[in-house]
This record gives C-alpha cells, structure tokens and sequence, in this order.
C-alpha cells in the first residue's frame, strides 16, 4: 500500500481518536501525493489538525467530504481549499450553526476546478453581492444547498453559476429583500432542480420558474 503509486481513498470516519495518531502519521502522510479521495465524518476530530499540516501536499486530491463537522472548523478550512489543484467535488455538512457568517459561498464559487458542491451549514447567509464582479463565475456544475436559502440569496448565486446544470435545494425560504428589477442571468446547462419549499407566497415561486427555470426539463417540488 505505502509504496504503491496508485490512486488512495482515505475514510477517517470509523477511526477512533486513540488509532488517529498513528493513522495519520504511518498511512496518510506518507501517500499524500495520491490521495485521490478524502472522507472526514467524525464530530470528534479536528479536521484543522488532520489536514493543514498536509493540504499543500494533496495535488492529486479531486473529492473531498466533510461530514458531521463543527461550524467553527468551516471558514479556516474552507480559506485553504485554493491550495488543492485539481479539487472538483466538494461536500461540507456541519452539526451546528455557523457563528462567523463571512463570505464562504464567494470563497467556495472562487475555486477554478469545482464541479460539484454540496453544502448544508446552518445559519450560512449569502450577501447582496458574492462576487468581486459581475464577470465573476463558478465552474460549479452540481449544487446541492440543504441549509436554509431565501429565493432573493439564490438567485444572487444563480448569476454566478452559468455552467450549472443540477440543483437541489433544501430548504427554500421568501426573499429577505425586495429585488426592483429582476437579473438578466442566462441559465442554459440547468436541467434538473429539485426544491423543498417553506413559507413562500405563489408570486415568488412563480417568478422564479418564469425568469430563472423556464428551460428546465426535470422539476421535482416537496412543501413543508
């Protein structure tokens, strides 16, 4: 295993904090350069300490799963992922709130390889304006948003994903502010949405099929 030169898979959600240490040091560091794929699900580890020392040696890692981790973990992660070169799936899901509710949505739509995300951190909010410009765009193809959104956020995020072609959302709210106009945003690869509505007014919803989903061809909506 150590010094074979194939593709690793490394799944740290069944190791117990006593193994973690000898783990880390005698099977993860030595084939850094292969990992492939790296799988976190255990609320009790500090994926800070498990990745950091070795992010800038992970040039072949293109999934990476954090499951079940602590909101205060996201954001230092999340500002390193830029060192990861060919990182192209990505899913954090966090066991409590986030407290610190800066920019991630920007950071994450930044990383040029990105092809599928899947989120679901609760309290992430997602500001008026995400990127630096209009210009600006995510490679993401896939979105999959489980925490809660407001229709006026996602659709500031639609403008900024014009590759997208599936999207799930799991908990979609009323807008949290009144759009004047509504944005010229050309969504042409979305064919697949998938939506669970809470507490949204006709109008909105229709606006939103009108305007934004007009060219999808596979619609499934849940209401709670």
């Amino acid at each position: 295993f150590l010094h074979s030169n194939l593709p690793t898979k490394i799944n740290v959600s069944e190791i117990s904090i006593s193994k973690l240490e000898y783990y880390s040091t005698h099977i993860i560091e030595p084939c850094t350069h292969r990992i492939k794929s790296f799988r976190l699900s255990n609320p009790c580890i500090d994926p800070c300490l498990l990745l950091f020392p070795i992010t800038k040696y992970l040039t072949q890692l293109t999934t990476l799963i954090l499951n079940k981790i602590e909101a205060n973990h996201i954001e230092p992660i999340v500002n390193r992922l830029s060192y990861l070169p060919v990182l192209s799936s990505l899913t954090i899901i966090s066991i409590n709130k986030l407290v610190d509710r800066n920019n991630i949505y920007y950071k994450l739509f930044r990383l040029s390889k990105l092809k599928y995300c899947q989120i679901s951190i609760e309290s992430l909010q997602c500001p008026k304006s995400l990127l630096d410009s209009t210009n600006e765009f995510s490679t993401i193809e896939y979105l999959v948003i489980n925490n809660e959104i407001s229709i006026d956020q996602l659709i500031t995020i639609l403008s900024h994903v014009p590759q997208l072609r599936r999207l799930s959302i799991g908990n979609l709210t009323k807008s949290k502010y009144n759009r004047k106009e509504e944005d010229e945003i050309n969504l042409n690869h979305l064919t697949n949405v998938s939506l669970k509505l809470e507490r949204i007014f006709f109008d909105e919803f229709e606006n939103l099929m009108v305007n934004y989903f007009r060219q999808v061809q596979v619609l499934s909506i849940e209401t709670q």
